[in-house]
């Protein structure tokens, strides 16, 4: 509790990154932001997360959940991961950041790239251009989902968006 009190000499500012970060290509991070910056960010989320809003997004919670375990293979191997646990987490993500549900993969895509790249998963396969191209990209869909909220209105309804 100590440490986590003690920002000044325990900080994860600027960012947590596996790896060397490239210098030209730097993130601020929610999770790496000390009080009293981390503090009013997590105020932006509380309302889409909390009990009550929870409470509501069960009945949704719920057939999501009966809809992939219904849809999997019975008697024959499957990739859990792949089939229940990334696809209920988009598929909850999407709903929480109101991204467009038909274009979910797009958030376990920009998941990977953020994570892929030789310091932190071993992976060589995906180059820092390709990786930090998909991040912009990610950028760009989220801006433009603000901005026409912002023109609806709608900033601030219960999700992630603030």
């Amino acid at each position: 509790m100590d440490i986590e009190k003690d920002t000044q000499t325990y900080s994860s500012f600027p960012a947590i990154v596996m790896g060397d970060q490239d210098p030209e290509f730097t993130v601020e991070q929610f999770i790496s932001m000390d009080p009293p910056k981390h503090d009013s960010q997590r105020k932006a989320v509380t309302a889409a997360v909390s009990p009550k809003s929870l409470s509501q997004l069960e009945p949704v919670i719920r057939r999501r959940v009966a809809g992939i375990m219904s849809e999997l293979p019975v008697g024959e191997p499957f990739d859990w991961v792949e089939r229940v646990s990334i696809e209920l987490t988009t598929q909850m993500l999407a709903r929480l950041f109101d991204f467009p549900f038909e274009r979910r993969s797009k958030l376990t895509f920009w998941s990977d790239m953020a994570t892929s790249s030789e310091q932190i998963a071993g992976d060589d396969s995906v180059s820092a251009a390709d990786r930090q191209a998909a991040l912009q990209e990610c950028l760009a869909e989220f801006t433009a989902i603000w901005q026409d909220r912002a023109q609806q209105s709608l900033v601030g309804k219960s999700d992630l968006l603030p």
